[in-house]
C-alpha cells in the first residue's frame, strides 16, 4: 500500500465558549493495501496519534484514538482541551503546538503505514465555575422581627420580612 496522506481543517477556536463546536477535522487517504492476489478486502484500522511537537511520537502520554474503516475524524473544542490537559498535561493559558499523524494497519496489526504529520496550535483552558445569577432578594432578620434570628441564610423567613426593590437607588421593606 501507500502511506495515507493526512490533511487537517481548523474550525472553531479551542475555548469554553466553543466547547461543543468542531475545532479540527482530519481527513486521510486510503492506503490501498495490495497483496500479490490483488487489493486487500480486509478492514483497515487507523490510529490517530497526537503528541507535542518535538516529541517525535515517543511521549508515553501521547493520545492514540483508534478509528475503524473511516477516513475522517473530527474533534470538538472540548475533546482537544481534554487531550491537552488530561492526556498530555500541558499548561493552561499557554499556546501549544500539537503534532498529529495517522498509522494505518490491517486487522491483524500487520503492514503498518504511517502518514505525514500535521500541526495544530491551541491553548488549553479551564472551565470557569458556574455562578448562579445574582439576585437582589433581601430579607430582614433579628430580635426585633417576628421571625427572630433566622439560621441558615433566611430559610423559612416569613414573606412579610422580604425587602422589595423600588428602583436601583431606593429600597423599601414590604409590609
Amino acid at each position: 500500500g501507500t502511506p495515507p496522506q493526512l490533511t487537517a481543517a481548523a474550525g472553531a477556536d479551542v475555548n469554553y465558549l466553543n466547547a461543543d463546536e468542531v475545532s479540527l477535522t482530519l481527513n486521510w487517504t486510503n492506503p490501498d493495501y495490495t497483496f500479490t492476489t490483488g487489493v486487500s478486502s480486509m478492514d483497515v484500522s487507523y490510529n490517530i496519534e497526537i503528541d507535542t511537537v518535538g516529541s517525535n511520537f515517543t511521549n508515553p502520554a501521547k493520545k492514540v484514538i483508534t478509528v475503524n474503516k473511516d477516513l475522517t475524524y473530527s474533534f470538538k473544542a472540548s475533546d482537544l482541551n481534554d487531550i491537552m490537559l488530561n492526556q498530555l498535561s500541558l499548561d493552561v493559558a499557554s499556546s501549544h503546538t500539537l503534532e498529529i499523524r495517522v498509522v494505518s494497519s490491517l486487522t491483524n496489526n500487520s503492514a503498518q503505514l504511517i502518514s505525514n504529520s500535521v500541526q495544530y496550535t491551541a491553548t488549553p483552558y479551564i472551565i470557569p465555575p458556574k455562578v448562579e445569577p445574582f439576585t437582589y432578594d433581601l430579607f430582614i432578620t433579628g430580635s426585633a422581627t417576628d421571625g427572630g434570628w433566622m439560621v441558615g441564610g433566611g430559610v423559612g423567613v416569613p414573606a412579610n420580612q422580604e425587602f422589595t426593590e423600588i428602583d436601583s437607588l431606593h429600597r423599601s421593606e414590604e409590609r
